[in-house]
């Protein structure tokens, strides 16, 4: 049988409108052919149906419970006036606006015990969480929480929600997404090919005045910010670019924080430019990478590693 190449799909026409916002360039930096199936031919995975709230609808909570929160508690210097009793209140209240903003939203009414229950989980992560706030070594203001933002990478336009920046006192701000699950990789920022661009592109392409970018890992166990700052001591665990400490970033290769920017921003046009001009090959470092997909079985994996088997024995053969 006749193979077919397939690795080029059409490029982007002139005014067409491509989904996925950063989810998309994080697709096509994975796999080429992922982006190009969910995203600009529309394939997803059904939902499955699970009893009560899914992973996603969870973390939809601990989001907008802690976007309640800081749109009361503005500042590092508000949260240290709550004290204890203060914070258990704010947090209690906090909790509350989130499950009925949940309910209101999906047209859902949650039923008693299981309100009740998700409550008292919410609080007690809000609670480890701040408590971890209160620690921080320099003074903020929360000058936005889900703030959406816009920008146009090769053509690409690409729109996303920021959960939370803050502004530190001489001006510079730090961006933060949450994360309220364990797996989390900043090592890709430092690659060719970035998995997580969220942040990256809202400091390269949005924002000139960002100091720091981080994951706040919102846990019971082992609660902490993850991620890459200008200079140390900005954020506790955050290392800068420079110290001795910091892994990720090669002093060699990035020997301060404007080489950080300057990499995040021509890898992410290199990436978008690969999505405008149509490439759309099944091409990963990892399979894991693809836990998340949603078009997998598109993606033809056991037929792509018989033809690699055929290749290899081919190659001996000759």
């Amino acid at each position: 049988c006749a193979l077919i190449e397939d690795v080029m799909a059409p490029p982007v026409a002139e005014g067409e409108k491509v989904p996925g916002g950063s989810w998309l360039l994080r697709a096509q930096a994975i796999c080429p052919a992922w982006a190009y199936y969910q995203y600009r031919l529309g394939g997803e995975a059904m939902d499955e149906p699970v009893e009560g709230l899914d992973p996603a609808a969870r973390g939809t909570l601990v989001h907008e419970a802690l976007e309640a929160f800081w749109m009361t508690t503005r500042s590092s210097e508000a949260l240290a006036a709550l004290g204890e009793s203060g914070r258990q209140q704010a947090i209690a209240e906090a909790v509350a606006m989130a499950l009925q903003n949940f309910e209101l939203k999906r047209r859902i009414t949650l039923a008693a015990r299981f309100r009740e229950l998700e409550a008292t989980r919410l609080e007690k992560l809000l609670d480890v969480w701040l408590a971890l706030e209160t620690r921080r070594g320099l003074a903020f203001d929360v000058i936005a929480c889900e703030q959406p933002a816009e920008v146009d990478i090769e053509g690409i336009r690409v729109r996303m929600v920021v959960d939370r920046i803050d502004q530190l006192a001489d001006g510079r701000q730090v961006i933060i997404d949450y994360k309220t699950g364990a797996a989390i990789d900043t090592r890709n920022w430092a690659e060719q090919r970035i998995t997580e661009p969220q942040l990256p592109i809202y400091a390269a392409l949005v924002n000139e005045d960002v100091a720091a970018v981080v994951f706040a890992k919102v846990l019971l166990d082992k609660p902490g910010f993850s991620g890459v700052a200008d200079e140390k001591d900005i954020l506790p665990g955050v290392q800068g670019i420079g110290d001795d400490k910091q892994k990720t970033f090669d002093p060699a290769e990035f020997p301060d924080w404007i080489a950080v920017i300057t990499h995040w921003r021509e890898r992410l046009h290199a990436v978008a430019k690969e999505v405008k001009q149509g490439q759309a090959a099944v091409m990963f470092a990892n399979a894991k990478d693809l836990q998340y997909c949603e078009v997998l079985p598109l993606l033809r994996l056991p037929e792509r590693q018989r033809l690699l088997a055929a290749a290899t024995l081919h190659r001996e053969m000759v």
